[in-house]
């Protein structure tokens, strides 16, 4: 059994231990509980029916809750944290003269580098945080499932892309701070508009 954002994947195993063929997947849910159920249609979980109810164990008694819908809303900030570290890499591509002259504010906001480090340390924090939220969903869940008799689940590999995704932020982050310099370039008041007044 596969746990996502998106929702759970698994195949049929009968008692004899046959993995079936097809892979079931759950549709694209935001959000979802899962419990565990031990039934008569497959061990550890593995039903042969592919729908999401039973995928995700909602429609039998007995069920052991494994993962609950606030837990599994906390696994967006992945897609959250990716959006704004391509804003970041967007704000270091995209040159200052796409976005006007430099009278206009947009300009001298890009080309003071404001944006890219506020955007950088948001992509920071966000990517940190997603990897604290991870944990804290992941680890419980393991343990829960690791207590059922003949269950052996462990953790998968999104946390540890995260970890480094984030570490790798600061040198980037650092080497900006570094090699800025207080200039004109930094004044977000155009001189222009000083001087009339």
């Amino acid at each position: 059994m596969k746990v996502g954002a998106w929702g759970v994947c698994t195949r049929l195993r009968n008692n004899t231990g046959v993995n079936g063929p097809s892979t079931f997947c759950t549709s694209k849910i935001a959000g979802f509980s899962l419990n565990y159920v031990e039934n008569s249609t497959g061990i550890n979980q593995f039903p042969l029916v592919a729908d999401d109810a039973t995928l995700l164990g909602l429609n039998s008694q007995g069920a052991i809750p494994i993962l609950a819908s606030g837990a599994t809303s906390g696994l967006w900030l992945h897609v959250v944290a990716a959006i704004v570290t391509v804003m970041t890499v967007i704000s270091l591509i995209v040159p200052p003269s796409y976005l006007g002259t430099e009278s206009n504010v947009f300009y001298r906001i890009q080309k003071s580098g404001m944006l890219t480090i506020a955007l950088g340390v948001v992509s920071f924090i966000l990517a940190f945080v997603t990897f604290c939220v991870d944990l804290s969903i992941i680890i419980p869940a393991r343990n829960r499932m690791n207590a059922i008799e003949g269950i052996s689940a462990k953790m998968g590999n999104v946390q540890w892309f995260t970890l480094p995704s984030a570490v790798l932020m600061l040198p980037a982050f650092f080497s900006v701070l570094m090699t800025a310099s207080p200039s004109k370039d930094f004044e977000l008041v155009d001189s222009r508009t000083e001087e009339a007044r």
